[in-house]
């Protein structure tokens, strides 16, 4: 009973309209970012930036005291971290159009751009970073404070340095290369650290305190390989943000059964074209061999969406997504021959294994395995030419292999008969 109210908790219609809202307004600032490139010199955009983090900020207090709705309030305030990053993007740009990194034949300088820094009147520049500075430092406090307050010191000055990095003035260099490990390292450690022994991190706001010292990350991410596919991402993100909120919707408990087939046509639908934009955008990232699994995937995904509220036919729409999956990796060996198909299909048939078994769904498993079992027989004559009992790396890889059939086994048997004890007590 606890888990149901819980659900309905999430899915509440009022929580919908957050969700909803929250995705529209972070589609707007990513739109902000990305169009129009080129004019990153409108110190404008600076500004409307600047005031929306502390108009978030203050609306979130707001609510928060006037109309005592602690829900809304820290959406607001999430939205004030989100904006934070997109200002000091915006800062970032600035500071490349005066500073830049070159790499001429003895090494990689730094450069200053004369007649860009002489655009800007004297003390403008001082302005601007004083005006960044003193919003952008007391809203981050405040929202980490409202968020995961035991740990908003280490917090805000892990998410001020990560976010700091993406003013360095370098896109295509070793440098941006050092600030994106830099910015994925350290909150990475951080988290495994801290999200264990902390119980604020065991709650949605604290969880969503730590997913945001990966967003400087991924803005740097999306600047280095989607600097000239804005209107491909911003589709992307706009599509998801529909099929988001057709499957909140889809799970409303208030939801009259008989439209629930139409919102699952509608969000199928919806998610044909992320699939398609999905597969758009990765296509110049990923090898050949890749692109096949991906799409079974993403259609093995849908397939699944689409049954999984409908209690009689969800382990039949199970099968259906594993059937997708394993005919994009039978399909991907056999026009590619290359040990990255075979690896592609050995996890996703993992995958599909695991799957499963945690549905308790035994065809599916089955179908799992012989996934992995095609994937590897593919290649069984090319791998025969590489195994030689008499070499060290064929018998260490024997070795291990057996042991882990072992410990497997040794597990089967202790739960075996603990199953046993049970049963006889």
């Amino acid at each position: 009973m606890t888990t149901y109210i819980e659900q309905l908790k999430r899915t509440s219609f009022a929580g919908v309209l957050r969700t909803l809202g929250a995705l529209v307004i972070v589609a707007g600032l990513c739109s902000h970012l990305l169009q129009g490139w080129s004019a990153w010199g409108d110190l404008s955009r600076l500004y409307v930036l600047l005031g929306v983090t502390a108009a978030f900020a203050i609306t979130g207090f707001a609510v928060s005291g006037l109309l005592r709705e602690q829900k809304g309030a820290r959406v607001f305030v999430s939205l004030a971290l989100v904006a934070v990053v997109a200002s000091l993007t915006t800062l970032g740009g600035l500071l490349e159009e005066i500073i830049s990194w070159t790499q001429p034949s003895t090494g990689g300088v730094w450069q200053v751009d004369g007649l860009a820094l002489q655009a800007y009147a004297p003390g403008q520049l001082g302005v601007m970073f004083a005006t960044a500075l003193f919003t952008l430092m007391p809203v981050t406090w405040m929202a980490f404070r409202v968020l995961a307050r035991p740990q908003v010191k280490q917090l805000s000055l892990l998410f001020a340095l990560c976010s700091l990095l993406i003013c360095i003035p370098a896109r295509e260099s070793w440098p941006l290369g050092l600030t994106i490990l830099i910015s994925l390292a350290l909150p990475a450690y951080y988290a495994v650290r801290a999200g264990k022994s902390h119980i604020v991190f065991a709650t949605l706001e604290g969880r969503f305190a730590l997913l945001s010292l990966f967003f400087p990350a991924l803005v740097m991410l999306a600047r280095l390989f989607w600097l000239y596919e804005a209107d491909a991402l911003l589709s992307w993100m706009l599509l998801t943000i529909s099929f988001i909120g057709i499957h909140l919707l889809r799970l409303q408990a208030m939801t009259i059964a008989v439209y629930r087939p139409v919102l699952s046509a509608v969000g199928l639908a919806v998610f044909t074209g992320v699939a398609m934009t999905t597969v758009s955008l990765l296509d110049p990232l990923l090898a050949g061999e890749l692109m096949l699994p991906l799409a079974g995937l993403l259609m093995g995904f849908a397939c699944f969406w689409s049954g999984m509220l409908h209690p009689r036919v969800k382990s039949g729409f199970e099968l259906l997504a594993s059937l997708c999956m394993a005919i994009a990796v039978m399909l991907n060996l056999l026009f590619n021959d290359a040990w990255l198909a075979v690896g592609a299909g050995v996890f996703i048939g993992l995958l599909i294994s695991l799957c499963g078994r945690r549905w308790v769904n035994l065809p599916v498993t089955v179908v799992g395995a012989g996934v992995v079992l095609a994937s590897v027989i593919s290649q069984l004559p090319e791998l025969g030419r590489y195994i030689d009992f008499t070499h060290w790396i064929t018998l260490g890889v024997l070795g291990m292999s057996l042991l882990g059939v072992a410990v497997y086994v040794e597990k089967r048997q202790i739960g075996s008969v603990n199953a046993t004890h049970d049963d006889a007590a």
